[in-house]
């Protein structure tokens, strides 16, 4: 397989955002597709994500706007680099 075809994948346990963030900045420099949990956002925050990686699309949902008043909750996010993927799916 040729490396322009090549995908590469990580998922990465936050243990929330201020937590991983600088990992996560790393993660995102070196794989195509970033998978995180437990960013520990409210859907307010999520905009930091984006923020994170000017050549990545993020899409990322929250878990904790039901229990914010009541204890922690995760979330999930994922990455992925808008060249790589381009290039792998042929658009």
């Amino acid at each position: 397989m040729e490396d322009r075809h090549r995908l590469t994948v990580v998922s990465y346990n936050m243990h929330g955002f201020k937590q991983g963030c600088n990992y996560l900045t790393d993660l995102c420099n070196e794989f195509d597709i970033v998978y995180i949990q437990e960013h520990w956002l409210a859907s307010f925050d999520l905009d930091r994500l984006s923020n994170v990686s000017t050549n990545m699309t993020v899409y990322a949902c929250s878990a904790m706007d039901k229990d914010i008043s009541g204890g922690l909750s995760d979330g999930q996010t994922l990455w992925w680099c808008r060249n790589s993927c381009e290039q792998y799916l042929g658009t």
